[in-house]
């Protein structure tokens, strides 16, 4: 069959000027908000959801090739670009070759319109829900146009939707060398990670490794400055909330795997303060090591007064904080974004003075994930008894947790189908609801446990089966989050931070209900 090419739109952008220190974005109304400038096939079409604008590009006849062509002027003194774009594609089915697909092609191109260099071709699969993907690459000499091309390329059926788009000089990176953080001088005070003055909160390993959200470390100490010893065992980056005297610093600390020293007080008041350690970020994104701390100018580390009521939230990427930090719900998450000391279980924690131990994980449910393969091995259930969230080979020993409460919410990625699943049954995750819960109930006699969904959830059946597991045992609990407002939204659609507060809270009031705590 002959290649056919839809009526393409041509726009050239000027854009004048020296590379700004803001490295703004190249690409006008690349959110899409104005429609400016962005014509469309006749295969294209705008789409609304909620707030968001985006446009689809949908294949109606086989083989045909619907693109969108677009020229952005290379702003003069740019020697790199980054180049980012969310898509969604549903019922792609791919052409007669193998690069027969969904995909935003692009080009740099002289002031002659020939093509240099290389620019990037990024492709999107069939995968649910958005995807942003990014590329960075050189600009070449003589390079005066970036050429940008969405594009189903001959595929034979499906659709793809297109936001977000931007194109952004980098900026190169001035170096500061950092001074080196020197661990042990001759005044330094110094203690190792089987210190019965370190209070651990949640699961750690032998070797004082940890991956679960929310992990927790706290030392006490008479003196002004704290350094840690941590190395990084998974991942490229792992963030650590930096808590001193019950006061959240500004800034997280990142670990990464070139440094294993690390500043986490100074300049404090003489005298007593307390500092904890958080982890930010799921087991996926990272697995790190406590090795030490030292008082580096001298000083006293002192007990830490053990907490008596103690939290356990068991739960999917709701509990964890998924890109709580940002309001920009077609952004996914990442290691700066998400902060599991801002989620509910910890806001509820700390109103209500306890220690709280977080089992979550992206994607997860009780039942089933929220994969299309339907996945019903990997469930939380089936994690629940690993000390790190990565490694199935190192089994917890539960007679070192004693939860007054656990409070569980699953149920948002059971329910998901993403068109291509059969929908959730209700015996198959009542059954898998109560048989969990009665492990739970052997583990940790005399805990109360709590059953919740929301706030991403729609409908009325799991909130039906809830309640009916609730009325079917005096130790289980039911409790529905309100919905999102302004300002409740985070990334790909999950509780901000102000959701999670008020989620919190609602947490926090249940419990006082069900225990008689103050």
């Amino acid at each position: 069959m002959m290649n056919k090419i839809s009526r393409v739109f041509v726009l050239v952008l000027l854009c004048a000027g020296c590379l700004c220190a803001n490295a703004a974005n190249i690409i006008k109304d690349g959110d899409l908000e104005s429609k400016l400038g962005w014509g469309l096939p006749a295969e294209g079409s705008w789409q609304q959801e909620g707030d968001n604008q985006f446009f689809r590009l949908e294949q109606q006849e086989p083989d045909k090739m619907l693109m969108v062509y677009k020229e952005f002027a290379i702003p003069e003194g740019t020697k790199a670009l980054r180049f980012s774009v969310d898509a969604r594609t549903k019922d792609v089915v791919n052409g007669d070759q193998p690069w027969f697909g969904a995909r935003v092609l692009t080009k740099l191109m002289d002031k002659d319109n020939k093509q240099v260099g290389s620019a990037p071709i990024i492709v999107f699969g069939d995968k649910d829900g958005w995807q942003t993907k990014s590329a960075e690459f050189d600009v070449p000499e003589g390079a005066v146009k970036f050429v940008m091309m969405p594009t189903l390329f001959r595929v034979k059926s499906g659709s793809m939707d297109l936001d977000n788009f931007a194109l952004e000089p980098i900026i190169p990176e001035v170096k500061v060398e950092e001074p080196e953080v020197v661990f042990e001088t001759p005044d330094s005070v110094i203690i190792p990670p089987t210190s019965e003055m370190i209070q651990y909160v949640g699961r750690f390993s032998k070797n004082f490794c940890f991956g679960w959200s929310g992990s927790t470390i706290r030392v006490k100490f008479n003196g002004t400055e704290l350094l840690a010893k941590i190395k990084l065992t998974k991942g490229s980056k792992g963030g650590l909330q930096i808590v001193i005297d019950g006061k959240a610093n500004d800034e997280k600390l990142y670990v990464t795997k070139d440094k294993n020293v690390y500043i986490i007080a100074s300049g404090l008041k003489p005298g007593e303060h307390t500092v904890e350690l958080v982890k930010t970020g799921e087991g996926y994104v990272s697995e790190m090591c406590l090795e030490g701390f030292s008082l580096p100018n001298g000083g006293t580390f002192l007990p830490v007064a053990k907490r008596e009521r103690q939290i356990m939230v068991l739960g999917d990427s709701i509990t964890c904080g998924y890109a709580n930090e940002i309001l920009d719900r077609n952004k996914g998450n990442n290691v700066t974004n998400q902060n599991a000391y801002l989620t509910y279980g910890q806001v509820a924690g700390r109103e209500l003075n306890a220690d709280v131990t977080m089992i979550c994980q992206s994607g997860y449910g009780i039942y089933r994930n929220r994969s299309m393969q339907n996945d019903t091995d990997g469930v939380i259930p089936k994690i629940f008894s690993r000390t790190l969230p990565m490694d199935k080979n190192i089994r917890y020993d539960f007679s070192l947790e004693h939860p007054d409460v656990i409070a569980i919410n699953l149920g948002t990625n059971d329910k998901h189908t993403g068109g291509k699943k059969e929908e959730l049954q209700k015996d198959d995750y009542i059954g898998a609801y109560t048989n969990f819960i009665s492990n739970l109930e052997k583990v940790y006699p005399g805990a109360k446990i709590i059953v919740s969904i929301g706030p991403m959830y729609r409908g009325d059946d799991v909130v039906s089966w809830l309640k009916e597991i609730a009325d079917a045992d005096p130790k289980v609990y039911f409790l529905l989050y309100g919905q999102m407002g302004e300002g409740d939204i985070g990334g790909h659609w999950h509780p901000s931070v102000q959701m999670h507060a008020k989620m919190g809270q609602a947490l926090k009031n249940k419990i006082v209900e069900i225990t008689g705590w103050k």
